[in-house]
């Protein structure tokens, strides 16, 4: 897979971007850039360029429309497209909210106004989410070790999955003052962060590691979870 530079990543998003506004017009209310680019954590080789768009209405004609471009992007660019209406932002917060805080922290708008800044924070959506995430990930990787061990391809392919859930999940407890006990230094989000990058070529050993690190600390995040 060719390699993109994170100054290559921004231009493609602003082309692409510019192209969708001679589509949409005044369709289009707001353009910006989430994920691994803004949080400065992209991967050359791997990494989608994330792109969110807001538009004031998306039609079956309106996606047919966009289609030859969106495409193209995701083949040629790596990049990946959050289509919303204005009115399913709201939405969006209340039955994805994992997903909307870290694009609310991790975003850089490139066009519009800035629709998400002001959203109401549904902390008891929030809380209730997390919570089944971070069961289900407990669940899927007890399954995974002990139907796979020692097998690294059945081993590794949950943690692929999972880790980039918990990493999500660690890094909107990081804002809220009711998890003092985590911090863009906490040894738990250093330790996904170390192995989310070597994860492809990992060892059965470092599998193992990987395994015990979350296991031990998992419960941790839940009990910061439940006393939001």
């Amino acid at each position: 897979m060719a390699e993109i530079t994170p100054k290559e990543a921004e231009q493609m998003a602003v082309q692409y971007i510019e192209a969708l506004k001679e589509r949409l017009g005044d369709k289009l209310k707001m353009a910006a850039l989430y994920g691994s680019l803004i949080r400065d954590d992209f991967k050359p080789s791997t990494s989608d360029i994330n792109v969110m768009i807001v538009t004031s209405a998306l039609d079956f004609e309106s996606l047919k429309n966009l289609s030859s471009i969106t495409g193209k992007a995701k083949t040629i660019s790596r990049i990946s497209t959050l289509f919303l209406c204005e009115d399913e932002i709201k939405r969006m917060a209340e039955l994805f909210p994992i997903k909307f805080f870290e694009i609310k922290k991790y975003f850089r708008l490139i066009h519009g106004e800035n629709l998400v800044k002001d959203t109401r924070e549904e902390w008891s959506f929030f809380r209730e989410r997390a919570r089944q995430e971070l069961l289900n990930i407990e669940l899927r990787l007890r399954k995974a070790l002990l139907l796979g061990y020692p097998s690294p391809t059945i081993m590794r392919k949950p943690l692929m999955v999972y880790i980039p859930h918990l990493m999500s999940l660690l890094r909107i407890l990081v804002d809220m003052p009711e998890s003092k006990q985590f911090s863009e230094d906490d040894n738990f989000l250093k330790g996904l962060i170390e192995i989310r990058d070597k994860i492809e070529n990992a060892d059965i050993k470092e599998l193992e590691n990987a395994y015990s690190l979350i296991f031990e600390n998992i419960d941790q995040v839940l009990n910061a979870v439940e006393k939001l």
